[in-house]
Formats: structure tokens, sequence, C-alpha cells
């Protein structure tokens, strides 16, 4: 486990115990719910930041991991999954999360032609998540 992993699970440990359950097991739903209870009148809405910020950055992500794969860099890979992992985990969309932690692997394992497979599977999961999240917003 590295640094921002950490961190991740030490933030998650720090809400769930604020609201008692394991929130290192929440749902994407789940952790927009807490947001939304943490919420205050005439402060901005952690929710909306929340999901502007994913918004804002996962594409980034994606293409620097669709660049990566083309130029077969290990590392420039390896980073962009592992930052869009942990982007994942903070917002509970595990199955995202799971996805682009295989690709890490693949990465290390220089595993190319797996790795553009599952490049795509994560793309797919991503418009999954953004469809849940633009319905979130819009709430």
């Amino acid at each position: 486990k590295d640094y921002y992993d950490a961190i991740s699970d030490v933030t998650r440990r720090y809400i769930g115990g604020m609201r008692s359950f394991d929130a290192i097991e929440m749902t994407t739903n789940e952790v927009l719910a807490t947001l939304r209870d943490l919420s205050e009148p005439g402060q901005p809405d952690p929710v909306i930041e929340l999901i502007d910020l994913f918004m804002e950055d996962a594409p980034d992500r994606l293409h620097a991991m669709e660049s990566s794969l083309d130029h077969r860099d290990q590392e420039a890979l390896k980073v962009a999954a592992h930052s869009l992992k942990g982007s994942a985990k903070n917002l509970g969309a595990k199955p995202l999360a799971r996805i682009c932690a295989e690709l890490e692997k693949q990465a290390l394992a220089a595993d190319w032609d797996n790795g553009l497979l599952t490049l795509k599977a994560i793309g797919q999961e991503f418009e999954k998540l953004r469809a849940v999240l633009a319905a979130e917003k819009n709430r």
C-alpha cells in the first residue's frame, strides 16, 4: 500500500467513525449520501465538489493510460492507473478501482495486450459511473 492509499483509507475510516460504519466498504451512493449529510447551509456542496473534481481529473487519467499503452510506457501507465484507482476508491466506485488495480499490475508486468483490454473495461466502467454521478449532481 502506498502513501495515497493509506491517506484514502484513513479519511474513509474517519468518516466511517463519525457515522458508525466501515467507510472503506462504502459504495458510491453511500459515500455521496455521507457527504450530503456533512454539508452545511451556505457552504459549497461537498458532493458537487467531489463529483466535479473527479470528472475534471478522470478524463486526463484515461487519456494518459491510453497514451502510455500506445508508447509502452510502464511507469506512466502505472501512475495513471494508480491515480484513477485512488480517485475511484474515494468515491466508493469499487468496480472501477478494481479494474484500475488490474491495469496497474499489468503495467508492472508490461502486459500490453491485456492492458488494452483492461483499458477498454475501464472506459466502460467510467461511463457507467459518469451516468451515476451526473444523476447525483442533478439531484
